[in-house]
């Protein structure tokens, strides 16, 4: 395993492109209603410009690692902002009443 650095991003977000090609979410992002008549190389093009801008997020303010010679896995870590992690771990670890369901969700 290996960090993904600045100059990677590309390669990185290649091969979550074709990981996600047919994911409903990315497809929606691609096929909305103002992409009438947009070839499906310039959607292709915005897929994987979608993705660059998502990895190079992560590797400037998260984590981004892959592993294999090329880039074959890719993963996209954010942590909590510290504010909110704060706050969650008041909420769970605090004389605080939760109903459980709540608490449950948030463990």
């Amino acid at each position: 395993m290996r960090v993904v650095g600045m100059s990677d991003c590309r390669e990185a977000a290649l091969t979550l492109a074709y990981a996600f090609a047919a994911d409903d979410y990315a497809q929606y992002l691609v096929d909305s209603g103002d992409m009438h008549g947009v070839s499906a190389e310039q959607k292709w093009k915005l897929h994987v410009d979608i993705l660059t801008y998502t990895v190079t997020a992560h590797v400037m303010s998260g984590l981004a690692t892959t592993v294999g010679p090329e880039f074959d896995s890719v993963a996209l870590w954010y942590e909590l902002f510290l504010p909110f992690s704060a706050f969650l771990s008041f909420l769970l670890f605090s004389s605080c009443p939760l109903p459980s369901s709540v608490r449950n969700c948030l463990l």
